[in-house]
């Protein structure tokens, strides 16, 4: 996320936040893919500015999460939110090939003790993969 955000500002000058950028591609992809919510998105002008100004945010900061711990679920959570409504809003699908990076920031040892708490049967497996 970190380079996308840094590329707009770089490469795409500062006129990627002004809204028109994000009002055009909403309407393009509704064009091309009978994206209908995110033309009716486009539409309000001023959303168009404040998805500008919240995505670029997002995606500048979104690094932050690798140095402080206590930003790692806000930053997951967002992500998938964003990841879900970019597929439903413009139909382009990050979730199948992104999506599992995310699997890193799961508590596997928190889902181990839960699994075998829940399936007592996954503790003979357990006893396996230990020797």
């Amino acid at each position: 996320m970190g380079p996308a955000g840094l590329s707009k500002i770089v490469y795409g000058s500062l006129d990627w936040h002004d809204g028109h950028s994000i009002q055009f591609r909403l309407i393009e992809f509704y064009a091309a893919a009978d994206g209908w919510i995110g033309f009716e998105i486009a539409q309000y002008f001023w959303l168009c500015i404040l998805l500008s100004y919240v995505t670029l945010i997002f995606e500048i900061g979104f690094p932050l999460c690798l140095f402080f711990r206590s930003l790692q679920k806000l930053a997951v959570c967002g992500t998938l939110f964003f990841l879900v409504n970019v597929f439903f809003v413009m139909n382009i699908d990050f979730i199948t090939f992104i999506g599992p990076s995310y699997l890193v920031f799961l508590p596997w040892n928190k889902i181990r003790v839960y699994a075998i708490e829940k399936f007592p049967v996954l503790r003979k497996l357990e006893t396996a993969w230990d020797v």
